[in-house]
């Protein structure tokens, strides 16, 4: 799961809100201040906040989207990213050594 998915924050949210928004959420799940049994949730969050944070120390890390949203993306060289060069969760450059990383969309069911 993205950190942004498990915040509920939009993926072109700014940095700083991020942040802030998991700071609050890491403080409401800690095990020495929930009486819930959050213990899973909070190195799930930690988990995914620690590899986000690592994809942008990666220089050609370019940005987070959904599947749908990728044949408008652009790369920083000017070229399109290509929905059929997915693997795994990452889509790399044709032209330049730049990827971004898809987050699957989850359908949520109605009763």
């Amino acid at each position: 799961m993205s950190i942004h998915f498990l915040l509920k924050l939009p993926y072109d949210c700014s940095e700083d809100l991020l942040e802030k928004s998991y700071k609050k959420k890491i403080i409401e799940l800690h095990p020495d201040r929930s009486k819930k049994n959050t213990l899973d949730q909070y190195y799930e969050i930690r988990k995914a906040y620690n590899k986000y944070k690592n994809n942008l120390l990666d220089d050609n890390f370019y940005l987070q989207c959904f599947i749908e949203d990728v044949d408008t993306l652009i790369c920083r060289c000017g070229t399109y990213f290509d929905r059929s060069n997915l693997v795994h969760d990452r889509i790399e450059c044709e032209t330049c050594s730049c990827f971004i990383i898809v987050c699957p969309k989850i359908k949520l069911i109605q009763n």
